[in-house]
């Protein structure tokens, strides 16, 4: 069996209106109080010394009863421990998921449901119900004191499955304390399983009513949840421990390590051999109200717990902590010197993990109120790429020992934030002449920064009177009167009038003590004249063709992008328009200070690196492919991606004058973009059709290999699969196939409605497969098997093939059941046409 963790449970629960509470309380019959945590039904004396130590006649702390839903821990005047519950999709406890009773009432069990305490002589119970009455029913705790569950142990200690397993209705509780209502509150001592060679018994060892009366051992009181929509209620019942030794056995003492199971009766009787009506911090109804499967799953993970660690702390919680989330604002990045997040596991231990190497904290970092701060040690910086994990850890606390979180998700120390800047880029209006550029902005007084093909050309400082008298728009023009044609090629010392005109031009603008903003729109300098609208591609001198992307869907956590371009260009990324370029400038190199008669000409530096924030060289082979990887920029969702490139080209033109200063062909057009959105796995397909109740595997395809399936019996009239049964494990697509196995007791009847759906690393679940109807199986008579009978001595079987293709969910061995009527004398004949034949084995 695989082993489950518990769900630990929760002090908060939702509100509830005063209002209701009063009219609730008013049509309830037992209880005469309005205020949660008042004792409507008392304990006779020396009952309240027990259950309500202060006499207040209040469960609450105090008198004035409980504030707002919390009735637990140090809530409580008796500070009950509630035993931890299964974890989702099987729990925790919900409503309506008994057998028998109505919903939301008294053998309904109620989030968060079981608690019980040891005050040093007693062992305290403390049940949480839907609603109240003064019906007859039972309320069961069973006890596994000996750590023996689901195994006979014979008398040398050894350990043997049990010989009749069919017939086991004790799986290994040896003890049992039960509120009767309206009789008793007992101690039974059960022995043995059912199992043939382990008979199974059951005695009452003490009662309440031969100590003292009932009444003395149970009370009833209001809790402060409304898991309904209306009052929950408490019963609270209690027994010495000494009862527990009261046949003579050594019992149980304070040391006792017990897993323990509470449970609805209904009748007021042992749970164990009773009708159990609803079973504590699961969802039964996922087990199909089976009690000895709900026990199978729940006891051999249940943390073992003494009375007296009882008496000192909670039960132990066997789910490690939920992983921790690192969620430094703006990402961390190289310059990050405290990383910060969030975890669910408050007083937790945070740790951090650089490559996987633990980073020490200076000094011991706490969860506080959900959140965490981690400074780096002194000394210590990170570097771009390197992969950054958090654990959290659970102290260990006597008898709980130390428990870790699986890491956080992986986060990629990156070097510049993105999305973050929403100042509105400039507009470029004209060129004029390919010496003036032209334009507008909402900022006045802010710095314009003008990029020709991607690299950081001059700055301008836009104006400061509006272009239109109460308007919010102010303009800006760069003309540097030393050069008639600034945007063509080349522009030397020498002989600047002579321009090849490919340039791409365009701007930013910085707002005094703002960000600077996204690329305005671009203008291509073709051979001609200023166009705004394409990219001269076809002439020479040209701007580079606009690489093609071969990704065209970017799902949340994706790392690759790929394409193809003119072979040996360098790819330049954009990401919400900005290049991804540390300076912003996503150029080829940069601005030459070296002047020629007083005159600076354009040169250029070639990047030489690969790192974030420089070129990207694309594959310089005949399929001049392109790959980059993302990861280490911390893009988000709505994030969009586009690309630009430059192609090498030293040709010279006229007056041997180099075509390209830069050995690059212009900046190109831009792709389109991809956006990082949420993509969701392929659906798959359910190629089973019509399966059989005894069906063992679901079988079927999809379109993306690597993502894992898993099959559903639906409940409702739609799919939900929050809510749904789950019939099988997750199995991997592999080759365009999967078969998923039916899990052990989760068989669908006849008219299931089954359906499938598929998961992928990085994807949402994809939507539900086509629908597959569980076969109801036929009868005789349905099928048309009118036959004689077989004839004793016969050694064929003699059947309409027709019937034997179109029977469904009906084995050969059931057929022969359905034929069989009679014996008669033998006979010998040939089979008609159109008859299959069946060869009967000779026993």
């Amino acid at each position: 069996m695989q082993g489950k963790t518990f769900t630990p449970y929760h002090y908060c629960i939702s509100k509830w209106p005063l209002l209701v509470v009063l009219l609730i309380l008013c049509f309830t019959p037992d209880a005469q109080a309005q205020t949660p945590g008042f004792i409507f039904q008392k304990a006779l004396s020396p009952g309240p010394t027990v259950l309500d130590p202060n006499g207040d006649v209040y469960i609450s702390k105090f008198k004035t009863g409980f504030v707002g839903t919390n009735d637990m821990g140090t809530h409580s005047e008796i500070t009950y421990r509630f035993l931890p519950q299964m974890p989702s999709p099987a729990g925790p406890e919900p409503l309506a998921d008994l057998v028998t009773g109505s919903s939301g009432g008294h053998t309904d069990l109620a989030n968060v449901p079981l608690g019980m305490y040891y005050d040093g002589t007693h062992l305290l119970f403390r049940v949480r119900l839907g609603g109240t009455s003064t019906a007859s029913k039972g309320y069961s705790f069973l006890l596994d004191t000996d750590g023996v569950f689901n195994k006979q142990k014979l008398a040398d200690g050894t350990l043997v499955d049990y010989t009749t397993p069919s017939k086991v209705t004790n799986l290994g509780f040896e003890y049992e304390v039960v509120l009767a209502l309206n009789f008793d509150v007992v101690v039974y001592r059960h022995k043995g399983s059912g199992d043939t060679g382990d008979p199974m018994s059951s005695n009452v060892i003490w009662r309440g009513s031969a100590h003292g009366g009932y009444n003395k051992y149970f009370q009833k009181s209001m809790a402060a949840t409304t898991a309904g929509g209306d009052a929950d209620y408490f019963f609270d019942f209690y027994v010495p421990l000494s009862a527990f030794s009261a046949d003579g056995s050594i019992g149980i003492s304070p040391t006792t390590p017990m897993r323990i199971s509470g449970s609805t009766v209904t009748s007021a009787q042992t749970g164990l051999e009773g009708t159990i009506s609803d079973i504590g911090g699961v969802d039964d109804k996922k087990y199909g109200n089976d009690k000895l499967k709900i026990w199978n799953e729940l006891i051999p993970d249940f943390p073992p717990t003494s009375p007296q660690d009882l008496e000192n702390g909670d039960f132990c919680q066997t789910a490690a902590p939920e992983a921790p989330v690192i969620s430094t604002s703006g990402g961390v990045r190289t310059t990050t010197t405290t990383i910060t997040g969030t975890s669910t596991e408050n007083g937790g231990i945070l740790r951090i993990y650089r490559n996987g190497v633990e980073i020490i904290a200076t000094n011991p970092i706490t969860v506080s109120n959900g959140v965490w701060s981690f400074p780096l040690p002194a000394g210590t910086s990170l570097a771009l790429n390197d992969k950054i994990t958090a654990k959290v850890t659970r102290a260990a606390a006597s008898p709980c020992p130390e428990l870790s979180s699986v890491s956080s998700a992986t986060v990629t120390v990156g070097t510049i934030q993105y999305g973050t800047c929403t100042t509105t880029a400039p507009i470029i209006t004209s060129v004029s002449g390919k010496d003036v550029l032209n334009g507008t902005t909402i900022y006045p007084g802010a710095e314009i920064r003008i990029y020709k093909d991607g690299i950081y050309f001059a700055s301008v400082t836009s104006g400061t009177t509006p272009t239109t008298t109460g308007g919010s728009t102010y303009s800006w023009t760069y003309n540097n009167t030393l050069y008639s044609r600034d945007f063509g090629y080349p522009r030397d010392a020498g002989s600047e009038s002579t321009s090849k005109d490919y340039a791409t031009v365009n701007a930013t603008v910085t707002p005094v003590n703002g960000c600077q903003s996204k690329r305005s729109n671009s203008y291509y300098m073709n051979s001609t004249s200023a166009d705004n609208s394409t990219p001269n591609t076809t002439t020479v001198p040209q701007t580079t063709l606009t690489p093609s992307l071969s990704t065209t869907n970017l799902c949340s956590g994706a790392t690759i992008i790929s394409g193809t371009a003119e072979p040996g260009a360098l790819i330049f990324m954009y990401v919400n328009g900005v290049p991804i370029n540390a300076n912003a400038d996503g150029g080829l190199g940069t601005i030459s200070v070296t002047t020629v008669n007083g005159r600076t000409p354009i040169t250029y530096t070639a990047q030489v690196t690969t790192a974030a924030g420089t070129p990207l060289n694309a594959d310089a082979s005949n399929t001049a492919s392109w790959t980059v990887n993302i990861s280490s920029f911390n893009l988000q969702a709505g994030d969009k991606i586009s690309f630009r490139a430059a192609v090498p080209n030293n040709s010279v033109g006229n007056g041997n004058k180099p075509n390209y200063p830069s050995n690059y062909e212009g900046l190109s057009a831009a792709t389109t973009e991809l956006e990082i959105g949420a993509c969701a796995a392929a659906a798959p397909v359910i190629t089973t059709t019509s399966p059989c109740p005894t069906t063992a595997s679901i079988s079927g395809t999809s379109t993306e290999n690597g993502s894992f399936v898993t099959v559903y019996r639906r409940v409702g009239t739609t799919a939900n699969t929050t809510t749904d049964t789950r019939l099988t494990n997750a199995v991997e697509v592999v080759n365009g196939a999967w078969t998923a196995n039916i899990l052990t007791g989760f068989a669908p009847s006849a008219g299931s409605i089954l359906y499938a759906v598929a998961t992928a690393p990085n994807k949402t679940a994809s939507a539900i497969s086509n629908l597959a109807t569980v076969s109801t199986p036929g009868t005789a008579a349905s099928y048309g098997l009118v036959l004689n009978p077989i004839k004793e001595g016969a050694t064929a079987l003699r059947v309409p093939l027709p019937l034997m293709v179109q029977v469904p969910c009906i084995s050969t061995l059931t057929v022969l059941k359905l034929l069989v009527r009679q014996r008669s004398p033998p006979t010998e004949q040939l089979p008609p046409p159109g008859v299959f034949p069946f060869h009967l084995p000779t026993s």
